[in-house]
């Protein structure tokens, strides 16, 4: 199927050459999987992005013409009028989805959408009458791996590659290759074994396979696969293809766990993954490369996933277990979530963000404190229906780089667009939101509105009627009565000044 589908993309695309031609402007480039490679506008902000290049010798005005994540709808995003690229010139267009509330967001035009890669997204580039110019359907093309682009080999010719060192904005040159080598497999499924076993690794014909044990990330430095892998201890083995045409770059790794022994347990287990992990400490501010794998009590696999973790906690991480967030990256052309509903609270089916808490600050009265109240208490507003939004909660066990590292509690992460728009369809860009540790700050958005607020509340008799009734439409006030009896009942140490977040839609 997936050739019958290449074979109808690329008559299309032949198809398609003449319009392309008389278009005179033509999508250059692309990159679907910006994780760390161009921070636009130097803020820090790997955002995805799409070049134009206007090959003749005359300013062309692209007003009116459109970009789109989706072949079914060619006018989702149009550009502003006097979009003008002058002559052998480039235009860079971020592909960050802010483009209906900050256009201009890093300095860059913004579209009003994404493109998630391994989501079954596409990028198309019509005119002002919404006729397909080009368009590029991801899952024909696959995804590409962190930092690489999709472009014309030469500025405006017709061959297409993947380069290795993206140039937005500028002449495309350096490495090209024309894919990427088959990502290898495992012959025996991750999970728990009965006793000891061999694992066989295959891959394209002629390609060299390395693997490690260790929960590093493989590549042609490490042990080359010649047979069988013997394992008889929980071990995490990730396996690389390399192929023997040089034109195609390394595979994605294959990751499975393998577990023996006394590690089966009668909850959901968990084992990240990633050369750096090895330790459990991330320190502040680190992102570090992770894969993720989930089973069910008894170790049978349930799904995987790859993005990044970091540190998360403050006091609780005078503990040796610390809290770790995970973040599905789409850029590292794996996946976009976690795909199962991992909280029998929720039918929410998948997420793109966790957190991992060991107990968390639950130190009350002293050192040494319960280590199960916070899970418990979120877990009673969820079940109770309470007026908040909760870190719905299910206890696990992580295993790191293959060595058991404790009982955790994975957490739903409500601080976070992801969750707003899932479940109040507020999406990024729409979202206030307010959050104090010691201080007050927008985490996301403007805190005007909440400010006026309280200087209205504060400036006004609140025993007057009508003065009650405006805040009462502009404040969901159960939700404030339900925060404060919930943590006043369980005696909670740490807010209204630390841990406390508002928001607004």
């Amino acid at each position: 199927m997936k050739i019958i589908k290449r074979i109808l993309f690329l008559v299309a695309v032949c198809l398609s050459l003449p319009a392309i031609l008389r278009s005179q402007v033509v999508v250059n480039e692309f990159c679907t999987a910006n994780y760390s490679d161009w921070a636009a506008g130097g803020g820090g902000e790997f955002e995805d992005w799409v070049e134009l290049y206007n090959p003749t010798g005359s300013a062309v005005n692209i007003g009116g013409y459109w970009l789109s994540n989706k072949i079914t709808n060619p006018q989702k995003w149009q550009f502003p009028a006097a979009t003008n690229i002058p002559a052998n010139s480039y235009l860079v267009v971020l592909l960050s989805g802010t483009g209906d509330y900050d256009p201009t967001f890093l300095g860059y035009t913004n579209t009003n959408f994404r493109v998630t890669q391994t989501g079954g997204d596409d990028l198309v580039f019509s005119n002002v009458g919404g006729t397909i110019l080009e368009s590029f359907e991801m899952e024909v093309l696959g995804a590409f791996q962190a930092n690489h682009s999709y472009g014309r080999t030469t500025d405006g010719g017709a061959a297409w590659t993947v380069h290795t060192d993206p140039s937005e904005g500028a002449t495309n040159s350096g490495s090209t290759y024309t894919g990427y080598a088959q990502q290898p497999t495992l012959s025996i499924q991750a999970g728990y074994q009965s006793g000891p076993i061999n694992v066989a690794i295959t891959a394209e014909a002629g390609a060299s396979i390395f693997y490690t044990l260790d929960g590093s990330e493989p590549d042609n430095t490490d042990t080359p696969y010649a047979g069988p892998v013997a394992i008889n201890s929980t071990k995490s083995l990730r396996a690389i293809a390399y192929s023997s045409n040089a034109s195609l770059l390394p595979s994605l790794i294959e990751t499975n766990t393998y577990f023996f022994g006394l590690d089966q347990h009668s909850v959901m287990t968990v084992v990240i993954t990633g050369a750096t992990l090895s330790d459990g400490d991330w320190g502040w501010g680190n992102d570090e490369p992770t894969h993720i794998e989930f089973f069910t009590p008894n170790g049978v696999f349930i799904t995987e996933a790859t993005g990044d973790s970091n540190e998360h906690g403050n006091d609780s991480n005078a503990y040796p277990q610390r809290g770790f967030d995970y973040i599905t990256r789409d850029a590292m052309g794996y996946d976009n979530e976690v795909e199962y509903p991992l909280f029998a609270s929720r039918t929410r089916p998948s997420y793109e963000r966790l957190i991992f808490k060991a107990a968390a600050n639950d130190n009350y009265p002293s050192s040494g404190g319960a280590h199960i109240r916070d899970a418990y208490v979120h877990k009673i507003s969820v079940l109770g229906g309470l007026h908040l939004d909760e870190r719905d909660t299910e206890s696990c066990i992580v295993y790191i780089n293959g060595s058991y590292w404790g009982v955790y509690d994975v957490r739903e992460k409500c601080d976070d667009t992801d969750y707003t728009r899932y479940y109040y369809d507020q999406p990024a860009g729409f979202v206030d939101y307010l959050k104090t540790w010691g201080g007050t700050w927008n985490e996301y958005g403007s805190g005007n509105d909440w400010y006026d607020l309280v200087a209205f509340i504060t400036g006004n008799d609140m025993t007057v009627q009508a003065n009650y009734d405006y805040v009462l439409t502009q404040y969901n006030h159960m939700s404030l009565i339900d925060y404060f009896i919930l943590n006043g009942y369980v005696v909670t140490t740490d807010w209204l000044n630390w841990n406390t977040a508002w928001w607004r839609g």
